[in-house]
């Protein structure tokens, strides 16, 4: 599927709707003259929601995102299942126990990022191995440096805001894998990675032991509002 690029015309907006980001259609209507003010200043207000919007969403990847699977290879993350074991960084492979996300339809922001060689896309707010710290993607710019997958490093030359179909966050026991050649957390910006893998930490020790996911998928299907408490947000980049 090709990706929605974030309207740059003033005719769409997003907001949400359920708990998911949508696209609308806005209809202006012109009043009078002495009105001409309002509406620059109402697109103005679109967009900052929009940016808002961006920020606020769940940090996952597309469904289109490519991982390798242990003697199967490269695969979408739409087929990514509880048990596969997916490379990492230094050429190993670690099981994936679970997902925090696994929606399949629905549309959603992310951030595409490129070097000379390839692009990867993540929501903002997903941490990406950088070559001194890990950083959000939505934070990322030219000139920074990005590892691999074979404990290298690419300069970035350049990243867009996108819309793609699907929202996937798998969890490895690692706690990180290679998405589209380049080494990711399994964490985000949403909770503190320090949090979040003490919070995850039942399931994994269940997974090491039956091999299954204990929740039974309840974690992907639900947003979980313990996910978000006050002072629990991660920052936008992190020391390694």
């Amino acid at each position: 599927m090709q990706p929605l690029h974030l309207p740059n015309n003033q005719d769409d907006y997003a907001d949400t709707v359920g708990g998911e980001i949508k696209l609308f259609k806005r209809v202006s209507v012109r009043q009078t003259d002495s009105n001409d003010n309002s509406t620059e200043s109402g697109d103005s207000s679109i967009e900052s929601n929009i940016e808002e919007l961006i920020e606020q969403v769940e940090s996952c990847f597309p469904g289109n995102a490519a991982v390798k699977v242990e003697n199967i290879g490269w695969v979408p993350m739409r087929n990514l299942r509880t048990g596969d074991r997916v490379l990492q960084a230094n050429g190993a492979y670690s099981e994936v126990f679970g997902f925090s996300h696994r929606l399949r339809t629905s549309i959603h922001p992310f951030r595409r990022i490129c070097t000379v060689t390839k692009c990867m896309t993540a929501s903002h707010g997903h941490y990406i191995y950088t070559k001194q710290k890990l950083v959000a993607a939505g934070a990322i710019k030219a000139g920074d440096f990005l590892a691999t997958g074979v404990d290298e490093y690419e300069a970035v030359i350049g990243s867009e805001d996108v819309w793609e179909q699907g929202l996937y966050n798998p969890h490895t026991l690692t706690g990180e894998f290679v998405v589209e050649g380049f080494r990711v957390s399994c964490y985000t910006t949403a909770v503190r990675p320090d949090l979040a893998k003490t919070l995850l930490s039942p399931l994994r020790a269940a997974f090491r032991v039956i091999g299954a996911d204990i929740s039974g998928g309840l974690l992907a299907s639900v947003r979980q509002p313990w996910m978000f408490p006050p002072g629990m947000l991660g920052q936008s980049s992190l020391a390694l």
